[in-house]
């Protein structure tokens, strides 16, 4: 659930560029904003990362 939490922001910041750029063709997007959805980006890859590993491991009995 919470990789799924994560990536509203990138969505939603690609959606707004997509319209930006339609409406203006020189629109760039801004420096601060792609590295605030790459984070987000890199939040949810370690997040995707992590889920076979503590499967695991609880499968191993850790946790219980």
């Amino acid at each position: 659930m919470l990789i799924g939490l994560l990536s509203i922001q990138p969505t939603q910041s690609l959606l707004k560029w997509r319209r930006a750029l339609k409406e203006d063709v020189g629109f760039v997007v801004p420096d601060d904003q792609i590295a605030r959805s790459r984070r987000f980006i890199h939040m949810q890859i370690i997040g995707l990362a992590l889920i076979p590993a503590l499967a695991a491991a609880t499968a191993r009995g850790y946790g219980s």
